[in-house]
């Protein structure tokens, strides 16, 4: 695949691009606390069931990950070339692709949210407690598998910009070839292997 630049577009077409997950990201946000605010003001009743403890983990890591998409280019480092708003440092950006990074914990809750409704709907059905006692702990410790990947892209300098925000990218972006592979000729100073990183730690999980 080829990498995606924004330097394609006109000026309004990137300020476009970057105003709108300005408000979608807030949209998600307001939605994910709506759904922790349901469940936790009647907690004594819905965190016995394994069915609302997932939704509880699924809506806490949305949350984060929604609100670092809501930030757009802000995180990017001021100056970087064809993207507007960015008003960044290195660590802001770093910060950004940390939690764009956990928005993979929320499909591998679905899949969980999936395999209860498998475990309570096949043929020898199981009870929610015994779903409890035998299943969930590791329906959690599957949905915590992104964070580790989101804390190994850290040390790897991994989290820089992607144009539209920060995430797993090269550092110059001239360090990379058009396939996203590295040219021979000018080293990167962050990110090296980005797009292995890609798909390692993102693409080939999430599919």
């Amino acid at each position: 695949a080829g990498v995606f630049s924004t330097m394609v577009f006109s000026f309004s077409q990137r300020k476009a691009l970057s105003i709108i997950p300005h408000i979608t990201g807030a949209l998600s946000v307001i939605g994910s606390l709506s759904i922790l605010y349901d469940i936790l003001k009647d907690r004594s009743r819905k965190l016995h069931r394994p069915y609302y403890r997932i939704l509880l983990g699924m809506s806490f890591f949305d949350v984060f990950a929604s609100a670092s998409i809501g930030m757009s280019t802000w995180p990017i480092p001021k100056g970087t070339e064809g993207v507007y708003g960015a008003v960044g440092t290195t660590q802001t950006c770093t910060a950004q692709g940390f939690f764009n990074q956990l928005m993979l914990v929320s499909p591998f809750y679905n899949l969980m949210l999936a395999w209860y409704y498998l475990l309570l709907g096949k043929n020898k059905p199981l009870s929610e407690e015994a779903i409890a006692s035998k299943y969930e702990k590791y329906m959690h410790a599957f949905a915590m598998i992104p964070v580790l990947f989101a804390v190994m892209g850290l040390p790897l300098t991994l989290y820089n910009s992607a144009d539209l925000w920060c995430w797993i990218a090269a550092y110059p972006p001239t360090c990379k070839n058009k396939d996203g592979t590295h040219g021979p000729d000018w080293p990167c100073e962050r990110g090296e292997n980005a797009w292995l990183f890609r798909w390692t730690f993102f693409y080939a999980p999430l599919w």
